[in-house]
């Protein structure tokens, strides 16, 4: 499954956040979608409402695998 990460540039070590992009069966599908990704915005920043910029990471995992972390009960 394709993950993409937002961290504030600001303060990178702020809370950052997780995306899923449902769609990817295979994990050279999944690749084949970063490539794209990263074609379309070469310098992986975006800006919010409030000007506040943001440096994207995309990652490709299984889909057992959670970056968020474990949820509690």
């Amino acid at each position: 499954m394709l993950w993409r990460r937002f961290t504030p540039t600001d303060s990178p070590e702020a809370n950052d956040t997780w995306t899923a992009e449902p769609g990817t069966k295979t994990r050279q599908q999944c690749e084949s979608e970063v490539k794209e990704f990263r074609a379309l915005d070469p310098d992986k920043r975006l800006f919010d409402s409030a000007r506040r910029e943001y440096r994207i990471e995309y990652h490709c995992l299984p889909d057992t695998v959670d970056p968020r972390g474990a949820k509690g009960k």
